[in-house]
């Protein structure tokens, strides 16, 4: 029987105002486009053509002819996967700081909708400072919240743990045998025991990271908790790293598009449209959110008891911890900085809200230096995330030094948590970062991990002689 050819396509239609010039080069450098093209679906063709005529194909081209026909097809796949419109918006947002190399942030700050001052610092109480009698009562209003179960804990656990070198951040191991984890897990179940409850834990994973953390549960027996206490949702929005030209990053390969979680100001989103209303039908109506790695952010203990009240006696939706800053000399000039970088807390037309260091003007920065710090720990109401617009998050653009050779810097566009403070009134408190009290220990580098492994322990042993 004679093999029926493939139709034709109309270029003309395909082009849609591409210079065929533009196309004839592409295809000129790498002559095995021009022969693969043609057995392209008419969709792929239309993608590939509105990537070229976007130039955000460049990396691609590059590596096309060394690639074998399953790594083809997979990033054709990939390709299909890519926002092009956020993807072109937010390149032509923050041009100034690609072409800078990340020296001219301005773009960032622009994103900063109001003029931002320095805190009203009268509005920011320090928990401990509080009365012994109040803070009692603060105590007793978290418990009775915790006993009626209206609270969940929520852990942020896209992380991939690049900078520790181990594998998905939640699954290493903090000292010597526990995982991050197994220890927010066994923190769900002390909850659950004191409160007389079984409280839920919810863990945010992306599919990349999913199926290891669900063995690690199971393997495990979910660390004392009942199957229905443990839910998983996936952070589902990704977009590809772009290199300083603005095209598409590969990965270490060169074999896929170098695709990233669009950072924790995905959790609002996911929460609304994957778990609020199991939720609500089981009685939750408030949730502490926290990052995986911050081993001070428990649930279980008298630390959390006082923010809890704190959060429900201030008739906000959303409720934000804080620490002092840790401050060093700097040993040249003798001048006291900052050892905290990330985000801290500023005034927003007039009124107090989470703004990250990379979109503060630095003049303020210079000013604000020693202003609260976020920890993001962030104790947040059903009905409040129900006010808060995700797609009004501001996108943010990051150098990210992940290549695979040198001067291989990457850059990536992120939403941030800390940003739903800008749509709703937010109450906010400063915590002790360590101690019986603490509530503020992260974990960034191995560095981090020696230290906070030997001051977790003391303090987890503080925190169980005052339960």
């Amino acid at each position: 029987m004679e093999k029926t050819a493939r139709p034709s396509y109309s270029f003309s239609a395909l082009l849609r105002g591409l210079k065929p010039s533009e196309l004839e080069n592409s295809f000129r450098s790498q002559p095995s486009l021009r022969r693969d093209f043609a057995w392209l679906s008419y969709r792929q063709r239309g993608l590939v053509i509105n990537l070229i005529k976007n130039n955000l194909l460049g990396g691609l081209l590059t590596a096309w002819d060394n690639l074998d026909q399953p790594a083809k097809f997979r990033i054709l796949q990939d390709l299909q996967a890519v926002d092009l419109k956020l993807v072109r918006q937010n390149i032509q947002l923050h041009r100034r700081y690609l072409e800078s190399e990340g020296r001219d942030s301005s773009s960032n700050c622009a994103q900063i909708k109001g003029p931002l001052d320095l805190p009203v610092k009268e509005d920011i109480p320090t928990l401990t400072a509080l009365d012994a009698a109040l803070l009692k009562r603060l105590s007793d209003l978290g418990k009775v919240y915790k006993e009626n179960g209206h609270i969940g804990l929520l852990v942020m656990a896209a992380g991939s743990g690049s900078r520790l070198g181990r594998g998905p951040k939640a699954l290493v191991k903090v000292d010597g045998y526990r995982t991050f984890i197994q220890i927010a897990a066994e923190d769900v179940l002390k909850a659950s025991q004191k409160a007389g409850r079984r409280l839920p834990l919810f863990v945010m994973v992306t599919p990349s990271n999913a199926e290891d953390i669900k063995v690690h549960f199971t393997a495990n027996r979910n660390f004392g908790l009942r199957s229905e206490q443990v839910n998983f949702f996936l952070e589902l929005d990704r977009l590809p790293r772009i290199y300083q030209d603005g095209t598409l990053a590969l990965d270490a390969n060169n074999h896929r598009i170098d695709f990233y979680p669009t950072g924790h100001g995905y959790v609002l989103k996911g929460i609304k449209t994957q778990i609020a209303k199991s939720c609500r039908e089981r009685g939750i109506k408030t949730l502490l959110i926290r990052n995986i790695d911050n081993l001070g952010a428990t649930i279980s203990d008298k630390s959390y008891d006082e923010v809890l009240g704190h959060h429900l006696s201030s008739g906000r939706g959303i409720t934000v911890e804080l620490v002092k800053p840790r401050t060093l000399v700097n040993p040249a000039t003798g001048e006291e900085i900052s050892a905290d970088r990330g985000g801290g807390v500023f005034s927003l037309n007039g009124r107090n809200v989470i703004v990250e260091l990379f979109a503060v003007p630095a003049q303020l920065q210079e000013r604000g230096k020693f202003n609260p710090f976020n920890t993001s720990n962030m104790t947040i109401d059903l009905d409040a995330i129900d006010d808060i617009d995700p797609l009004q998050l501001a996108w943010y653009i990051t150098r990210k030094s992940a290549g695979p050779r040198a001067n291989d810097d990457r850059y990536q566009f992120e939403q941030l948590l800390g940003d739903a403070t800008h749509q709703k009134k937010t109450n906010f408190v400063v915590v002790e970062r360590e101690g019986p009290d603490g509530r503020f220990l992260p974990v960034k580098t191995p560095q981090d991990l020696e230290y906070s492994a030997r001051v977790f322990g003391l303090m987890e042993k503080a925190k169980t002689t005052l339960l």
